[in-house]
């Protein structure tokens, strides 16, 4: 039988451009150059006499046509990499993208990493560390937890750790004095800044009715993490947050000098893309998710 298809070596740079609507994103993620990617997807539309993309300056929009054959050809390498877990007995390993504030990836997600391979086997996990806002729906991540003052707009958004700020140090800060840290005792140390400004040094500072100038050497960090990474070597008094200190706390390299707490506005927020709906790997993938975090919660009650 004769099957009149478009050429075959083409569709996997059409279904990447598409589904990132970036042929930079589709070359990143085949190793190959984004002019490659734009010959193969030329060379398709002269094929179909089509245009399968409407091209502007920073992104792709596909065209109805492009949007149909995007459905086929997905449909089509589904059914392929079926028939291959069948033949060879082997099952098709699941991808993952999740996609997790910078911080929170260095002082949280990572670090539970192992736990989440023993619980989801069979998962293949792509970590993207990222601050910035993403939309969501163009097939570049599949899980996004991000940090928000409120409930971000989505089909599928869950809350997954409320914040709260308090003072943290090494314990090796208070060895010279021979006692646990005073308020008093503020002026001595450095206070380490970040640029989280829900809960600022300021704000704890006149919460705890501490004057301003008696705190008066600092240090400022890019991200949180780096702030609470130089609590941890002694630098200085660093503002944590509950999941970035959670385990430094439990591990004893962390302490928490005052008792004065600042209730952050802000929390970190699941948010699945309405496509990812029907993925098994994923359920399990938010279930243990879900589940972490709420330990989490729990660590300082």
């Amino acid at each position: 039988m004769k099957f009149d298809l478009p050429p075959l070596v083409c569709l996997p740079a059409f279904e990447a451009a598409a589904r990132r609507k970036s042929f930079t994103k589709a070359a990143e993620e085949l190793c190959l150059t984004q002019a490659a990617i734009s010959f193969q997807v030329r060379n398709l539309e002269k094929a179909l006499g089509a245009d399968l993309f409407v091209r502007h300056h920073r992104a792709l929009e596909l065209t109805r046509a492009g949007e149909d054959l995007h459905r086929a050809v997905q449909r089509a390498f589904t059914g392929l990499a079926a028939e291959k877990a069948a033949i060879t007995g082997r099952k098709p390993v699941s991808t993952v993208t999740i996609s997790a504030p910078v911080s929170l990836c260095s002082k949280w997600l990572v670090p539970r990493l192992h736990r989440l391979r023993k619980g989801v086997p069979g998962v293949t996990l792509l970590i993207d560390a990222n601050d910035t806002a993403l939309d969501l729906e163009d097939g570049s991540v599949d899980l996004a937890i991000r940090y928000s003052k409120s409930r971000p707009e989505a089909e599928y958004c869950k809350r997954l750790i409320e914040d709260t700020a308090f003072p943290v140090c090494s314990p090796a800060m208070t060895a010279p004095l021979g006692r646990d840290l005073q308020l008093g005792d503020i002026g001595s140390f450095a206070l380490l800044h970040d640029q989280m400004l829900d809960v600022t040094w300021a704000d704890w500072l006149h919460a705890a009715a501490v004057k301003p100038e008696s705190a008066s050497q600092n240090i400022s960090f890019s991200h949180t993490g780096n702030a609470i990474d130089a609590a941890v070597s002694g630098q200085g008094l660093a503002l944590g947050r509950l999941p970035l200190v959670v385990d430094d706390l439990a591990s004893g390299r962390l302490i928490v000098p005052f008792d004065v707490h600042g209730a952050s506005s802000y929390a970190y927020y699941l948010i699945r893309p309405h496509r990812s709906r029907r993925s098994k790997a994923l359920d399990r993938v938010v279930s243990w998710l879900l589940t972490e975090a709420e330990t989490t919660a729990q660590a300082l009650h």
